[in-house]
C-alpha cells in the first residue's frame, strides 16, 4: 500500500506544480485534509504563509485546530510551499 500512496503523492505534486503558489496550496487542501474533512470544509485563501479554511461550526474549528501541525506539514510536502499557519474560521450560512 505504501508504494501506491507514494505514487499518488508524486502525481499530486506534479499536477500542483503547474499552479501559482496561492492556488497550489488552496488546491492541495482536499488532498492534505482527506475526503471526509474536505467535503465539510473549504480552503478560502492563502496569503503570507497562512491558509484560511472555512469550517461549518466551532466543533470543527476546534478539532481541526488540534490537527494543525500535521496538516501544515502535509501541505508543505505536497506543494513545496512553506505553510506557516492555518486559520480555521466558522463560515456562516447566508440565507
Amino acid at each position: 500500500m505504501q508504494p501506491l500512496r507514494s505514487a499518488v503523492a508524486n502525481l499530486a505534486q506534479q499536477i500542483l506544480a503547474g499552479l501559482e503558489e496561492p492556488e497550489r496550496v488552496v488546491a492541495a487542501w482536499p488532498l492534505a485534509a482527506g475526503h471526509s474533512v474536505a467535503k465539510r470544509t473549504r480552503a478560502a485563501s492563502f496569503s503570507a504563509g497562512e491558509l484560511a479554511v472555512a469550517v461549518p461550526d466551532k466543533a470543527w474549528q476546534q478539532q481541526l485546530a488540534s490537527l494543525r501541525p500535521q496538516l501544515r506539514m502535509h501541505l508543505t510536502r505536497l506543494t513545496g510551499v512553506a505553510v506557516a499557519d492555518i486559520l480555521f474560521f466558522v463560515e456562516t450560512q447566508q440565507r
